[in-house]
């Protein structure tokens, strides 16, 4: 079990790319079979780059239960939902969690940016 930030991924053919295999819906509970993503070193190598570290990258192979509800998660969940509001002598900043970065708007030479 892996109890910090990380990715999954679900790698899909062209035939269930025309909808979603798995039907999954945003801030809701699954038990999932998930695999450590493994990076090709030939192909980064194809592109001159450094293989990536990817020890919190996971491949999605299957899932198993749906709308679960597991108290801890729950908890976590209501605090990522939490609105996250930055106030400054220019403006307001609110956290937009999918981008990791603050939004807002300020005045700058006359018009609102």
């Amino acid at each position: 079990m892996v109890a910090d930030e990380g990715r999954l991924s679900r790698l899909a053919t062209g035939a269930e790319r025309e909808g979603w295999v798995h039907a999954l819906t945003a801030l809701t509970q699954y038990r999932v079979r998930v695999r450590r993503a493994t990076p090709d070193p030939a192909e980064y190598a194809r592109y001159n780059l450094p293989v990536p570290d990817l020890s919190h990258h996971f491949a999605l192979d299957e899932v198993i239960e749906r709308d679960l509800t597991v108290p801890v998660l729950g908890d976590r969940r209501e605090e990522w939902v939490r609105p996250v509001v930055l106030s400054t002598d220019l403006g307001a900043f609110a956290l937009d969690r999918s981008f990791g970065w603050f939004t807002g708007e300020v005045p700058w030479a006359g018009d609102r940016v």
